[in-house]
């Protein structure tokens, strides 16, 4: 019985049959190295199956309780879904515009993984993979979680993507045997926002990076896309020339979102797409999880000095709880601030030596610790930069 299964396959491996397959446990397929077999039916496999060839499906597919299945490739019309328990595939070749839905206990891609067309919905399956990945594209990506486990030291796309839109990642020199796993979430937002110029975190995209191995330091790379970072801007947010995405990093422990700082923002809009290159290590410890995300900072364009003409003590983001100035792009050597209320009495004057700017500043108090009322202000603020020296004295609103 099981002989003349066999046979009857390559048969079908010849015309293509497009009859259901259905398979009991006492029976076993065999493929040779040289043949494909083609099933354009729904598929219900729960024996054994010898696949030294290519087995392409265009339906459902049911794996029952088989864990080796060879060589895979999914090119149906319409989302195809995969039932079964721990399958592992020699390679899987996925080319079906309308996505392919996994429902396995977990799925290991031995060799390669060719992501021609479609969507890879992984669902709760810990889809892993140890060997190469291919053509992803916006049209081809993978929307849930994908663990990949590296052989050799070097880099690592991981091709994600969210709310059918491509969002890759890129993790630079992982060491080889480690393990990292990158699933696409919502952020959350109930972390506060400190330092670095962070206004706001976009909720809606975020990379979580659960890392296993040595300790290492890796630059990413992320790309944005189908997203809106002009919602972050509010009548509270600090007035700045421009604003620029950048990365906002929700490391381990630490209860607070941070700035990794940027060394290329490119392809972007800076607003609805772009792709952002990381200046700063992301340091990878075995057992923690990363939380990168998208944020947006005020930007002053190369040198310029500049300083907010509205800031709110009341904000629920840090950095526009304080009078401060911009500069980036130097090291600020000091820093004096004077502030005047409207019957010009001194009401807040202090010299920085070396300041973390995102420290210093006004807040909106009087020196007898009594909030200052809503109004203007009146500054004079001296710096001094490796660059040089920058002086404003102008006027400044608090509201509360």
């Amino acid at each position: 019985m099981i002989r003349l299964l066999t046979i009857l396959l390559f048969s079908l491996a010849v015309c293509e049959a497009a009859a259901q397959l259905f398979t009991g446990a006492a029976t076993s397929i065999s493929l040779g190295a040289e043949t494909d077999l083609h099933i354009s039916g729904q598929a219900y496999l729960n024996g054994d199956i010898e696949n030294n060839g290519e087995i392409n499906f265009q339906h459902d597919v049911d794996f029952g309780t088989i864990n080796q299945v060879g060589h895979i490739s999914l090119s149906g019309s319409g989302n195809q879904s995969l039932f079964g328990n721990t399958v592992s595939f020699t390679s899987l070749l996925v080319n079906n515009e309308d996505g392919i839905s996994l429902f396995l206990d977990s799925a290991h891609v031995g060799a390669s993984l060719d992501l021609v067309n479609g969507i890879v919905f992984t669902n709760s399956t810990v889809l892993k993979s140890t060997g190469s990945i291919s053509n992803e594209s916006q049209n081809s990506f993978i929307e849930g979680s994908l663990l990949v486990r590296k052989t050799n030291t070097g880099d690592q796309l991981f091709p994600m993507g969210k709310d059918g839109i491509f969002n890759p990642l890129t993790l630079s020199s992982l060491p080889g045997n480690s393990e990292v796993k990158v699933t696409m979430i919502n952020p959350d937002l109930s972390f506060p926002i400190v330092g670095d110029s962070l206004i706001g975190v976009y909720g809606n995209l975020a990379w979580s990076i659960e890392y296993m191995g040595e300790r290492a330091s890796s630059i990413p790379t992320l790309a944005f896309n189908g997203i809106n970072l002009a919602e972050l801007i509010t009548d509270s947010t600090i007035r700045a020339p421009e604003y620029k995405p950048v990365i906002a990093c929700l490391p381990p422990v630490m209860n607070s979102y941070h700035l990794l700082k940027t060394s290329m923002l490119n392809k972007s809009d800076d607003r609805t797409f772009g792709k952002i290159i990381a200046a700063q290590n992301l340091l990878l410890e075995t057992g923690n999880k990363y939380i990168l995300a998208i944020g947006l900072q005020p930007a002053a364009s190369e040198l310029q000095f500049y300083v907010p003409n509205i800031f709110s003590p009341n904000a629920q983001n840090h950095t526009n709880k304080k009078l401060r100035p911009f500069l980036q792009g130097t090291t600020i050597n000091s820093l004096e601030m004077t502030i005047w209320d409207q019957f010009n009495n001194v009401i807040f004057q202090e010299f920085y030596s070396n300041p973390d700017m995102n420290l210093i500043g006004w807040d909106g108090y009087l020196p007898n610790g009594k909030e200052a009322p809503q109004g203007a202000y009146f500054y004079s603020i001296e710096l001094n930069s490796a660059d040089g020296n920058f002086n404003k004295k102008s006027t400044t609103f608090l509201t509360r």
